[in-house]
């Protein structure tokens, strides 16, 4: 539910930020305040991380972590819509700066695979978030019900890059597969009745 946010959402947003600055100042301060709330919370409790008092990651960081989601998704030859959705909700839930999420048809070819492992292997910073990462990129590509042999081979040699060990990722790999069990399991409890939202 979180995620379902896509480029006319992003879009909308961005020009409603820059209309009420101008109209009601005020407004717009609420509005800015209530996104970094939201923010904050979606990113503390998904992954335990407080932005209240953590360091960003650099502008660069954050685009080889967009683009290695968008490039890992697209590796069975085809990026789901489901998929590309996914990413961009989830990263400017995280607080992704706009820049970066008007950017994201570039970011789709900036960079092969190849050089984006590459790009990984030499971060200094993101190593330190291998298993957040791996688990995003799974989430990614899984986001259209399906996780093809190609996608999988492609999130092994990202988290090779990352020197994350082999029985860590399969932890992971199955945490991700239990996780989205329960989450079906949830959705089915949670709307016994019919969804009046839909």
């Amino acid at each position: 539910l979180f995620h379902k946010v896509n480029k006319s959402t992003v879009n909308l947003s961005r020009s409603y930020h820059k209309s009420s600055a101008v109209v009601n100042p005020s407004l717009h301060t609420i509005m800015t305040s209530t996104l970094d709330l939201a923010t904050r919370h979606y990113t503390l409790y998904s992954t335990g991380i407080d932005l209240s008092s953590a360091k960003a990651p650099s502008i660069e960081d954050r685009e080889i972590y967009t683009a290695a989601m968008l490039v890992c998704s697209a590796a069975d030859g085809d990026l789901h819509e489901e998929e590309e959705k996914w990413i961009v909700g989830h990263q400017a839930a995280f607080g992704v700066p706009q820049s970066i999420l008007d950017n994201v048809q570039e970011l789709k070819t900036k960079w092969t695979y190849d050089e984006i492992v590459v790009k990984i292997k030499e971060s200094l910073t993101l190593k330190f978030t291998r298993r957040i990462f791996v688990l995003h990129i799974l989430t990614a590509c899984g986001a259209d019900s399906e996780l093809a042999p190609e996608e999988m081979d492609s999130i092994r040699g990202v988290a090779s890059a990352l020197d994350l060990p082999e029985d860590q990722f399969e932890e992971l790999l199955e945490l991700y597969n239990q996780q989205q069990e329960v989450n079906k399991k949830l959705m089915k409890c949670l709307w016994k009745e019919s969804n009046p939202y839909e």
